[in-house]
């Protein structure tokens, strides 16, 4: 099956797409899928005027494309962790390519932009209505390609997706948490 076939049955037919990838994973789509989806990213960003760290430039463009494909390795190897946990069996290469193809979705946000650019819409409302449709597309093709690698229900893949972003923001609770404490401890030293 060629890399056009994979990427139409991705949408078409996801059930047909995840098997010719579980059969040859075509590594690079992955990383085709990362790329296109930071360079929409950037591309969307600097037509908005919002300047990143780095500004609208190359260092920050690697900087988004390194993050970004770090992050779907990262997330792909605590997915196929959780998914197996759950009693799915599949491999993590093909789940890789499934998430890069997933990632896909954030190439709407470039459109999106310019047309809310062209309206003189520069509402952060609408900007903000937008960002959330677009993650809430990738989530779901996400939840999809899960389930169809794993062979789980919709609610195990949901859980297997969503478990190490739930993951971070308790980690991330418990920092605060810890850090709040730490503050409390000194500020009661101070005036005790």
């Amino acid at each position: 099956m060629s890399a056009l076939d994979v990427f139409c049955d991705f949408f078409e037919a996801p059930e047909r797409a995840a098997e010719a990838v579980r059969e040859r994973p075509p590594v690079w789509i992955a990383l085709a899928g990362y790329c296109a989806a930071s360079v929409s990213v950037f591309l969307a960003h600097g037509v908005a005027g919002s300047n990143g760290l780095l500004g609208f430039s190359f260092a920050s463009l690697g900087t988004l494309l390194l993050c970004r494909l770090a992050l779907g390795i990262l997330l792909t190897a605590l997915v196929h962790m959780t998914a197996e946990a759950f009693g799915g069996s599949g491999r993590a290469l093909p789940l890789f390519v499934l998430m890069g193809l997933s990632d896909l979705a954030w190439t709407l946000i470039l459109p999106a932009t310019l047309l809310l650019e062209a309206a003189s819409a520069r509402s952060r409302g609408a900007a903000v209505a937008v960002f959330i449709g677009i993650y809430w597309l990738c989530l779901s093709l996400r939840a999809r390609s899960i389930r169809h690698n794993y062979g789980v229900g919709f609610l195990k893949s949901w859980a297997a997706l969503l478990s190490p972003y739930a993951a971070v923001a308790g980690l991330g609770l418990a920092l605060f948490a810890a850090t709040l404490w730490g503050l409390a401890q000194q500020s009661m030293r101070l005036f005790s």
